[in-house]
C-alpha cells in the first residue's frame, strides 16, 4: 500500500467480518485522530460486500499522525457491536 499524506481523501475500507447486509443495521467507523479526539462517521457497505463497510475522509479530516479505526454496529435497541481496531499512519508532506 503506498503511503497516506495529510489533506488527501481517502477511502478508508473495514471488514466487519460479519454480515451485516441483512436487517437494517446502522453502520458507523470510529476514528481515534492523532489528538485523540473522536470522530464517529456513518459508514456505507461497500458494493458486492455483505460485510465490508467503507466512509471517505476528505483532506480537511486527515491529519498527520497516528490513527486507529474500529467498525461501530448497531440494529434496533441491542447495544453496539464493535470490531476489531485497526492501525494506520497519515505522513505529513514531503515523509
Amino acid at each position: 500500500m503506498s503511503k497516506i499524506y495529510a489533506g488527501q481523501r481517502l477511502q478508508y475500507q473495514l471488514d466487519t467480518k460479519i454480515d451485516v447486509a441483512t436487517g437494517a443495521p446502522t453502520l458507523q467507523i470510529e476514528f481515534k485522530k492523532p489528538d485523540l479526539s473522536l470522530l464517529l462517521v456513518s459508514a456505507a457497505l461497500v458494493s458486492g460486500s455483505t460485510q465490508v463497510i467503507e466512509y471517505t475522509l476528505t483532506g480537511a479530516e486527515l491529519t498527520a499522525g497516528e490513527w486507529k479505526a474500529q467498525a461501530v454496529i448497531t440494529e434496533g435497541a441491542n447495544p453496539a457491536w464493535r470490531g476489531d481496531t485497526a492501525n494506520f499512519t497519515v505522513n505529513a508532506a514531503f515523509e
